[in-house]
């Protein structure tokens, strides 16, 4: 049953077993969360700010916390930063001066929960993480069982009435869209798929686009009938036989054999990830996130004009070093999209097949890029190329693109303008 909020009593959460041990590392963090975007400021954090007393924080407030115009009380302000990124706050040490002084009470709830993330499934409280954070990316990635669930009790909540409100999926007692129940299917389909003995990560990718496909083809199907000649209960059983269907390991070998026999097109992957990755490059980017585009750009040759270097120097790189790799560290990319998944995918509306498949899309495009630029730095650094790295390469794309929905809207808006905006773009780069 789902806790009553106004209870005397801290709530308990699910979360991934890496973030039992996450804490901040402050100043030796190579990325820190106090520069390079926007944080907002909620309205009773605005006005506790605001009458704070001491000098010179009373100062640096007067200068860096602005008002916007936005009556949303999660949203009442903003702080100003400087002009190299950093938030004011930030004292000689890097670290913040207000809680350094006040105490974590005192600063926002954006301030404070980072990196976490809160969620409601179904009534019942979830924990996830953002691996824009160096720190968190680190222990997701190095663990092979850091996605593990847990079951903790929030102590610093009194009830569950102060958890922030964060993201809510609830199906109601409704008859919801046949793509909204296939969103929450496809999500628990791949984290079971992403945990099965012998299948990698991008196999378990291939899998969900097959099931994508099938849930928009049953919403193509409900749509011929009657409207409301199927009952959610019916739905509900057809999407659970779908699921099934999934889960059975000669069923999936027969799918994935098809998916490889497809004609993938050995130039439109790599030339479509190295034009993304060059309107990356472009961008305004943290410390760590141009040096290692840097790495893939001088690995890959992508400064020069002829893609054809690009093509061959990505290929040869992955057929050196990339399939090496992925035996002995794949947990690192499959740690990433479960925590995708469990942090972003299924927080999304999946309203409209268009909503699931652009949904699916996002993720895989993802999952390719970085791929793409582990392959990048590995034809540099070759054999060298290095676990941390890799954690890098993650916290650096989660900072440039999954903290700006702009971006990726804007990928996927290209794609239509190229007509190529579709489940067949997915196998393309899976394959």
């Amino acid at each position: 049953m789902p806790e009553d909020p106004m209870a005397k009593f801290s709530p308990t959460a699910q979360m991934p077993r890496y973030l039992q041990a996450f804490q901040c590392v402050g100043p030796a963090c190579p990325e820190t969360c106090c520069s390079g975007w926007r944080v907002t400021i909620d309205k009773a954090t605005f006005k506790k700010m605001k009458a704070i007393g001491d000098e010179p924080l009373r100062r640096r407030i007067a200068i860096h916390l602005v008002k916007d115009d936005d009556s949303n009380p999660a949203a009442w302000g903003h702080l100003q930063m400087e002009d190299n990124g950093d938030c004011g706050f930030l004292d000689a040490d890097r670290l913040c001066s207000i809680q350094k002084q006040l105490g974590a009470n005192a600063l926002s709830d954006t301030c404070n929960h980072y990196p976490r993330q809160f969620q409601q499934v179904d009534g019942e409280h979830r924990v996830q993480a953002t691996l824009s954070c160096p720190e968190a990316a680190r222990l997701a990635l190095t663990d092979a069982e850091a996605m593990a669930p847990v079951a903790v009790t929030l102590e610093q909540f009194a009830n569950a009435s102060e958890l922030p409100p964060g993201m809510r999926w609830n199906d109601g007692a409704g008859t919801p869209k046949v793509s909204h129940l296939g969103g929450r299917v496809l999500h628990d389909l791949l984290v079971s798929l992403f945990d099965a003995p012998g299948l990698g990560a991008f196999d378990a990718l291939a899998l969900g686009l097959m099931l994508v496909r099938r849930v928009n083809g049953y919403v193509q199907e409900l749509a011929a009938r009657p409207e409301g000649s199927t009952p959610r209960e019916q739905r509900l059983q057809d999407l659970s036989e779908l699921f099934s269907r999934f889960m059975d390991a000669a069923h999936n070998t027969q799918l994935l054999e098809v998916v490889r026999g497809l004609e993938a097109g050995t130039r439109f992957a790599p030339d479509m990830l190295r034009t993304v990755t060059r309107m990356i490059w472009q961008r305004r980017l943290t410390a760590s996130a141009r040096t290692m585009l840097g790495d893939v750009v001088a690995g890959l040759r992508l400064d020069e004009a002829d893609e054809q270097v690009a093509r061959e120097r990505w290929a040869e790189a992955r057929r050196l070093h990339w399939d090496d790799w992925a035996r002995g560290h794949g947990h690192m990319l499959r740690n990433y999209l479960v925590n995708s998944l469990q942090s972003s995918l299924i927080g999304r509306h999946f309203g409209t097949p268009q909503a699931l498949e652009d949904a699916y899309l996002d993720l895989v495009i993802r999952a390719a890029l970085v791929r793409y630029w582990l392959i990048g730095q590995m034809a540099l650094h070759g054999d060298a190329f290095t676990p941390e790295m890799a954690v890098r390469t993650v916290y650096a794309l989660s900072r440039s693109i999954e903290h700006d929905r702009r971006f990726m809207a804007g990928v996927l808006q290209t794609m239509d303008e190229q007509g190529i905006r579709s489940l067949a773009t997915g196998v393309v780069l899976i394959q």
